[in-house]
């Protein structure tokens, strides 16, 4: 008895031991948190019986900025915001912080997103979110019904703009059951089988703050809740009451009625001039092969431009020299300039709504300045954006229009000249970035490696800074070189475009700085000299991760991993430069860095290794895990 309850007690702490979750976004982050209902064999009077020692139980919970939930190990938990989606089950923690891993998350809770219908039409949706509807759209009413999915349907008019939408099924059930017919209801709404994230189900608590129209024992009905939509109604199911919590077990309890809550239809209001004015300023979103025609750039420019954004937002005609004067605006309400400012790039990162309180995904900037050249210049214009529209004006030409990332070769002749950039957001972050600079040559890995061997010394080493992108709002990341007694060569690579800002308090001999990224525009500036060579290479360096992890998944089906291993990173860059790597500083969203952070000596190197064994290791691992082949299924023991 006494060896059963020290086992007991062994075995519930195992059951109930704890890890930790932890908010590290500014935004609040709600978490599904469910555990299943455990059991042990007990002797029980002498007989051997199947005791519950833990009941199944699910509910939610919001988790704020900086604060931790506790998880017991068994239990599965979901937490997630728009920035951050965060899993974790038993012994595995999955964490999306990038905008393309969390892209599908995002979408299947923007659909329920009630404003974003507003305006909008069958291409825009189409486009978002890649229904491919085709197959499943029928003929209505001089239109057409079409399903999207994850329970929400959409009536177009002859036009095709979204006349109304239609939410039900699995997307109105609670964790435990059905959705009660109440006015709070439409916040809990699900998406995916999640409950609705709190950046949507916040604007939509919004929209029907006020006391329903009309309410009775089977329908909800606002009129006119918001500017755009016409009306909302919840009808119940079945149309009448039934029982909640009925069963054979409890027919001589109290048991209650309940409505539930059946469907949901949206109405919106067909405003033909705010519809005109609402297309000219909104940008074709991400996605599939619907929009791809249209984020590409205009192929019959370049042509006079009729009106620019400045006729609106500069009605002073306040024009700086040789910088641009910026104002920027939520494109819901065009007309009225929330911030402006004189800047010398024209940049703008933020998450959410950081800047000025502009949601991102409203966000609209105007950018316009004098630039005087002495002489004339054959200059690159490269534009950098996510999901967004851009327009470039040259003296009242228009010389760019699109949703690409682009680099447009330009010559300026001798005189001044005004520059004016119009931009439109259309995503969760607002990464955008214009540079105009000398045209640059692109180097070859063999072409850069002769020129090192050519025009530095042959001590000198490479210090490498990789990141994924700036968190900065001017997209600048500060380089603090760190004091060196050699040469040494900067290697610089990064996903976005970015301004790589050196400051070498230590006056380190830098006698060459490479970089590489995946969209166009990156610029070095700072400690610099002019005479030092600067190399733009034509492929990819390195990574902003240095540390590889793997996982087994489904019993040796898959073998995943994440990340780069350093020793990948250095091998590839002491091979191309044909020089030693000294040390490297790496981070996904940089603002400043101490170049180098982490120094690569003999021990460094043995230690990624070894690390690089694991990994192998648990490969092999996984793969002997993995189903067996057919014929040889019946040689196990």
């Amino acid at each position: 008895m006494k060896f059963l309850l020290f086992f007991t007690l062994i075995f519930n702490t195992l059951l109930f031991s704890e890890d930790e979750i932890i908010n590290d976004t500014d935004k609040q982050m709600l978490c599904v948190v469910s555990y299943p209902a455990k059991y042990e064999q007990e002797i029980i009077h002498g007989i051997d019986q199947r005791v519950q020692v833990q009941k199944e139980d699910s509910f939610t919970t919001i988790l704020q900025p900086n604060e931790t939930l506790l998880r017991k190990t068994d239990g599965n938990v979901i937490c997630y915001n728009e920035l951050t989606r965060i899993s974790a089950y038993k012994d595995r923690v999955n964490k999306q912080t990038d905008i393309n891993s969390l892209d599908q998350h995002l979408k299947n809770h923007e659909i329920f997103d009630i404003n974003s219908y507003i305006n909008e039409n069958r291409e825009f949706i189409e486009a978002k979110y890649g229904t491919g509807m085709e197959n499943q759209c029928k003929n209505y009413k001089d239109g057409e019904y079409c399903t999207l999915r994850n329970g929400l349907d959409i009536l177009y008019n002859k036009e095709g703009r979204v006349k109304k939408i239609f939410i039900y099924g699995s997307s109105l059930f609670e964790l435990k059951g059905n959705l009660a017919l109440e006015a709070d209801s439409f916040s809990k709404i699900r998406a995916n089988n999640e409950p609705l994230g709190l950046w949507i189900s916040e604007k939509n608590k919004k929209i029907i703050k006020s006391k329903p129209s009309f309410e009775s024992d089977n329908v909800i009905l606002w009129k006119n809740p918001s500017n755009g939509i016409q009306s909302i109604v919840m009808t119940s199911k079945d149309g009448h009451m039934a029982i909640n919590g009925y069963s054979r077990g409890n027919i001589n309890k109290e048991v209650n009625l309940q409505n539930y809550l059946q469907a949901i239809e949206i109405e919106y209001v067909l405003d033909d001039k705010a519809y005109a004015i609402y297309q000219k300023l909104r940008p074709m979103p991400k996605n599939t092969e619907f929009n791809v025609s249209n984020r590409q750039p205009r192929r019959d420019l370049p042509i006079k431009a009729k009106t620019t954004w400045g006729e609106y937002l500069n009605q002073k005609n306040i024009i700086p020299t040789n910088m641009f004067k910026a104002f920027y605006i939520n494109t819901n309400n065009p007309k009225e300039v929330i911030s402006s400012e004189e800047v010398k790039k024209i940049s703008m990162n933020y998450n959410s709504n950081q800047f000025h309180n502009i949601d991102s995904k409203d966000f609209g900037g105007y950018w316009v300045g004098n630039f005087t050249y002495e002489k004339e210049e054959q200059m690159q214009i490269s534009i950098s954006q996510s999901w967004a529209k851009t327009r470039i004006i040259i003296d009242d030409m228009i010389i760019y229009e699109g949703g690409t990332n682009e680099q447009i070769p330009y010559t300026f002749t001798k005189g001044k000249h005004k520059i004016e950039v119009e931009y439109v957001n259309n995503w969760h972050t607002v990464g955008f970035m214009v540079s105009i600079k000398n045209k640059e040559k692109i180097f070859t890995s063999s072409e850069i490696k002769k020129e090192l061997n050519e025009h530095t010394s042959k001590n000198s080493e490479v210090v490498f800074v990789g990141a994924y992108n700036s968190s900065k709002k001017d997209q600048s990341i500060t380089l603090k070189i760190a004091k060196h007694a050699k040469p040494i060569v900067l290697v610089l690579n990064s996903y976005d475009s970015v301004e790589w800002i050196i400051q070498n308090p230590q006056n380190v001999k830098i006698e060459a700085v490479i970089y590489s990224a995946y969209k166009s525009g990156v610029e070095v500036s700072g400690d610099i000299s002019k005479s030092i060579p600067i190399f733009a290479h034509k492929d990819s360096i390195g990574s902003y991760s240095m540390e590889k992890k793997c996982q087994c998944i489904n019993g040796g089906a898959v073998f995943n991993c994440d990340g780069s291993n350093a020793i990948d990173t250095i091998n590839a860059i002491e091979s191309f430069t044909g020089k030693k790597m000294f040390g490297f500083s790496t981070k996904y969203g940089a603002d400043t860095l101490i170049v180098p952070n982490i120094i690569v000596d003999e021990k460094k190197k043995k230690e990624l290794n070894e690390e690089l064994e694991k990994i192998e290791l648990q490969r092999q691992d996984c793969q002997s895990k993995s189903n067996p082949e057919f014929e040889n299924i019946f040689d196990k023991k």
